[in-house]
């Protein structure tokens, strides 16, 4: 998907700007057949390769960039594509991930394929190499400071990986002392510091260890728990797709919204409940509320 994403975005010579920055793509049917991009779509021109194109074609539609062939001018045309910053930042740090190779990342077959290079993605990326300021410093185990969805954090980083499409930064968060992920999309900028082999925590397996953590439904505890929350009615959506939780009855006088949720990771949970901040309360159970307490006792230490 996100190479047939790329392909679009970099054949657009023949298109047009409308309002807003969107773009609308036009491309000649023998191109979208796959003349022109199929032999690099694999590692191998076969029908496999052409399934796997067409089926992007198709899921594209799914997601409204429509397809349509125009008789007049012998082209498959689409509507505007809109591209969000976010969206346009993903695709930069998939472009810049075919330089780092990842065997396990099957950017390096399809990326390349679509158009998407690391010298395209340093036109996307006005924040500069972030994702080689991430990987030099893994390499020399220097501390980054990152600023993440406007919030400074301090890190020991342990390595990049990619999982269901998104990119992760694995890292100890120095100030909480604790193993924790970041989504690449959303962090703003990176700055090694200090001497290199500043720390060492021995061998990371990345993908285990963000799958730890973004899969809810792995689950790492004994048994499941449901927890009782109440939320600023402000949030309810927000809370309600991060927990995978549901409302459990109205909003109070002051507009907090009762919900409930199933625990099943605790470090998930907790991660997830405290990027809600202070518009997030447990009620219960017991238990669960000793865990958030002792999560802020340990914020607390770590920030004297």
């Amino acid at each position: 998907m996100l190479a047939m994403v790329g392909w679009l975005s970099t054949r657009h010579e023949r298109g047009t700007r409308g309002q807003g920055g969107l773009r609308e793509f036009r491309f000649r049917r023998e191109n979208l057949a796959g003349l022109d991009i199929l032999d690099q779509y694999a590692p191998a021109h076969d029908p496999g390769a052409a399934r796997k194109m067409h089926r992007d074609v198709a899921d594209l539609e799914e997601y409204g960039i429509e397809l349509r062939f125009d008789p007049a001018t012998d082209e498959w045309v689409s509507r505007a594509v809109p591209l969000s910053d976010r969206e346009r930042r993903a695709l930069a740090i998939a472009a810049l991930s075919v330089a780092v190779r990842d065997p396990a990342s099957p950017g390096r077959w399809y990326l390349p394929g679509a158009g998407i290079t690391p010298q395209a993605a340093v036109l996307i990326l006005s924040q500069g190499h972030l994702v080689d300021i991430l990987l030099d410093a893994v390499r020399a185990r220097r501390r980054v400071r990152l600023m993440h969805r406007a919030v400074p954090r301090e890190v020991a980083p342990l390595g990049l990986t990619e999982v269901r499409g998104r990119w992760y930064l694995v890292a100890q968060d120095l100030e909480r002392g604790e193993r924790r992920i970041f989504g690449l999309d959303s962090v703003e900028s990176a700055e090694p510091y200090g001497e290199a082999k500043a720390f060492d925590f021995g061998r990371v397996d990345l993908e285990t260890a963000v799958e730890e953590i973004v899969d809810p439904d792995r689950w790492v505890d004994a048994e499941p728990v449901v927890v009782r929350l109440r939320v600023d009615q402000r949030l309810v959506e927000r809370a309600c797709r991060l927990l995978r939780a549901r409302e459990c009855g109205p909003a109070d006088v002051d507009g907090w919204v009762p919900l409930d949720c199933t625990m099943r990771n605790r470090d998930a949970f907790l991660n997830r409940l405290f990027a809600l901040r202070s518009r997030a309360v447990v009620e219960g159970p017991p238990e669960v509320r000793a865990l958030v307490v002792a999560r802020l006792r340990v914020m607390a230490e770590a920030r004297g």
